[in-house]
């Protein structure tokens, strides 16, 4: 009788400590990790035209009549003076930059367009930046959001963000500046529901044939039509080699099927060399059906990969492909066996089975060890 007790007791340690190990493979699709900038939207000022926790150079001023969102915006008139600020950051890390930004600039070149600066600066322990990244970009002249998704490099242990006006005559406004560390979700914009002025989703690249739809999402109030076969539906995100990604989306269509080919949409997941090429390629058609289901791919990246896409495409059949509710998540790499992500992803369940049947294989080895 007390043999049984400490089996049971022993199965029962075993089951709580399970239960509080730390996991999974983070299905939730948001993140929500707090802005790491301090006073972001430049609401507090510690003396007229400086924003508290901010350091600026000339041809910087405050602004209260143009703000996107509360009272104050920052206006830089001047181009290469910077508003910066550090903080402290994880190396090999994913970090969401977004920020609220609109010119009065209007740039006539065809190829130096950009008037704009979102730049980012990685920096060791001792201050020394190890990564730069300018990222300049072409701001319109009414408010949108604009940003990247970053990768920090190894030995990251502060990040610099720097805004200014890059060129032309003119100023360049900012408001709401973000920087978010990414846990559960590598994308921006997942789920289309930021637009520009436009009515185009925000983060996104789309060819021909894909618009946004408010009829029937999966959740929110957007998702994405697309009515063009091959044309593609992608966002770009930073990487490195030996990484597994897995990219999770809902489907669904009206596209009758005809013939012994009914796959109607296609899922890809590109690996990308620092020069943009294409080194490696993981593809999967299927069937998206009339009703919204979870579709599913993944990749493992090779060696020279910096960066992957991530495309959706309709492929074959009348009518039209509907896309919502997107993730992109970096896992560890033994979690390319499909039964142990799905274990970390239904831990409760798992772990009752598996106490189930440890109890009743103890107490069959007990009975023939009686024999």
């Amino acid at each position: 009788m007390k043999y049984d007790k400490k089996i049971i007791l022993s199965v029962l340690m075993m089951v709580i400590c399970l239960t509080i190990i730390p996991g999974g493979t983070g299905k939730a699709r948001e993140n929500q990790s707090k802005n790491l900038l301090l006073n972001a939207d430049f609401e507090v000022l510690e003396e007229p035209d400086k924003p508290k926790f901010w350091s600026r150079g000339p041809g910087w001023s405050v602004d209260t009549q143009e703000a996107y969102q509360g009272k104050s915006c920052l206006r830089a008139s001047e181009a290469w003076r910077w508003l910066s600020q550090e903080v402290p950051a994880k190396p090999e890390k994913y970090y969401s930059f977004t920020a609220y930004v609109k010119s009065d600039i209007g740039v006539a070149r065809k190829t130096d367009y950009q008037n704009t600066f979102l730049w980012l600066d990685c920096l060791d322990k001792e201050g020394k930046v190890i990564k730069e990244d300018p990222s300049p970009v072409y701001v319109a002249s009414s408010w949108g959001l604009y940003g990247r998704v970053v990768l920090t490099p190894t030995k990251t242990e502060k990040i610099q963000v720097k805004l200014g006006k890059r060129l032309g005559e003119g100023s360049v406004w900012f408001d709401g500046i973000e920087l978010r560390l990414l846990s559960n979700n590598l994308l921006l914009n997942p789920d289309f529901e930021i637009l520009d002025s436009q009515g185009r989703p925000v983060f996104w690249g789309a060819g021909r044939g894909w618009s946004v739809d408010t009829m029937m999402p999966y959740r929110g109030k957007n998702c994405m039509q697309g009515t063009e076969p091959w044309h593609q539906l992608w966002q770009l995100l930073p990487a490195k080699a030996k990484s597994f990604f897995i990219l999770n989306a809902h489907l669904r269509s009206n596209i009758t099927a005809e013939g012994a080919d009914n796959l109607n949409a296609v899922m890809f997941l590109m690996c990308l060399d620092s020069k943009g090429e294409l080194i490696k390629q993981e593809e999967q058609a299927m069937v998206a059906p009339f009703s919204w289901q979870e579709r599913e791919i993944s990749v493992y990246t090779p060696d020279d990969t910096t960066a992957v896409k991530i495309v959706l495409a309709k492929r074959l059949g009348e009518g039209s492909l509907w896309v919502d509710d997107l993730q992109v998540r970096q896992l560890p790499s033994y979690l390319r066996i499909r039964i142990l992500r799905a274990i970390l992803d239904d831990k409760p369940f798992f772990i009752f089975y598996f106490a189930i049947y440890l109890i009743l294989v103890i107490s069959l080895l007990r009975v023939v060890l009686k024999r």
